[in-house]
């Protein structure tokens, strides 16, 4: 019980962050005062013999500053609404010698369902060189890829590339 009520106070610190971050979109044919949010809930049991509780709107509490809000529909991120966005970094100062292992990268996008979107995009000096933007056509991801050039940067943090890929 008490991993239950820890799972909603989590998930209602999750709906207040995303609303406070801007994710709030006009819905179209919508009363004035509706609004669809977008937002990823992600749920994990705490342990291997503990079922995972079923996600409805009833059991999703939204708040915004102290008003509760309704939630009238969830949409589930699965088969067509998985919408994943995969944004593979590879670090350009790398030692061309993993040219070896593109091919196994290219199937691994290749493999991807048709829902998911890949960019490709090469690490180096805390900045990226986007080979590739989002795209459904894996076959156009995977012809992006190419040799790391192999060489020394000044700043060599991929971390600081990856803040750059976040604020792009």
């Amino acid at each position: 019980m008490r991993s239950y009520t820890l799972f909603r106070e989590l998930l209602v610190a999750s709906c207040v962050c995303a609303w406070s971050v801007g994710t709030v979109l006009p819905q179209e044919k919508a009363a004035p005062s509706t609004v669809q949010v977008h937002l990823v809930i992600t749920d994990q049991a705490f342990s291997d013999n503990s079922e995972v509780p079923v996600l409805r709107p009833d059991t999703v509490q939204l708040k915004q500053g102290k008003n509760l809000l309704k939630v009238n529909q969830l949409i589930y991120g699965q088969g067509g609404n998985a919408a994943l966005q995969l944004f593979i970094l590879i670090d350009d100062t790398c030692d061309p010698v993993i040219g070896n292992n593109l091919n196994d990268l290219r199937d691994f996008i290749n493999a991807q369902p048709p829902s998911t979107l890949v960019g490709v995009a090469y690490m180096s000096n805390a900045t990226i060189q986007i080979t590739q933007n989002f795209t459904a056509d894996h076959a156009l991801a995977a012809k992006a890829l190419r040799l790391p050039l192999g060489r020394l940067s000044t700043m060599d943090s991929p971390y600081l590339s990856l803040i750059s890929v976040v604020k792009g």
